[in-house]
Order: C-alpha cells, then sequence, then structure tokens
C-alpha cells in the first residue's frame, strides 16, 4: 500500500543508504534490508507548502532484537501532475 503514495520514479533518500530510484528499489529496501522493525513513528510537526511537506516526530521499535528511540525528520517533495511523492530525504537520530 505504501508504494502506492509515491510516483513510479521516486527517489528515496535514507542513511546509511545509497540513494534508491524508483518501486522496486524502494520495495526491497523496505522488504531486505530495513534495520528497524516493529516501529511506530509519532508526527508532532509538519509543516506544508505547495511543493513539499516536512514530517518531524520520535521512533520506537527494534533494530534486530535491541530497543530503539530515535527522532526523526522526513522531507516529502510532490509530483503535482500525479498527486504523487516524487522525492523522500529521511534524516535520523538513533
Amino acid at each position: 500500500r505504501m508504494l502506492s503514495a509515491f510516483s513510479e520514479t521516486v527517489e528515496y533518500r535514507y542513511p546509511g543508504e545509497a540513494l534508491m530510484n524508483g518501486h522496486a528499489e524502494v520495495l526491497e529496501f523496505f522488504t531486505e534490508r530495513r534495520a528497524t522493525n516493529g516501529t511506530t513513528h509519532d508526527v508532532f510537526r509538519q509543516v506544508h507548502d505547495e511543493d513539499a511537506t516536512l514530517c518531524e516526530g520520535t521512533i520506537t521499535g527494534k533494530i534486530g532484537d535491541a530497543p530503539l528511540e530515535g527522532a526523526f525528520v522526513g522531507v516529502f517533495e510532490f509530483d503535482t501532475t500525479t498527486e504523487r511523492i516524487a522525492t523522500v530525504a529521511v534524516y535520523t537520530r538513533l
């Protein structure tokens, strides 16, 4: 379901990962390489304009079997033609 929010040519930036391009690379990251699991994201700040949204919040979950608590900022830029997310950049402090 998450992929339906992204344009087919989405660019996804995530700490410690090479730039991911398109649905296949993003899906492979989330199903095979993402180190965190069972995560909950609590967003406490959102800033919007016509072309982008910034979300700031906290994340809890696990890295392997170890507990995880941290903070994140996600920047989402939109393709106004398709009304889908064109670019994602995630920044974390874990």
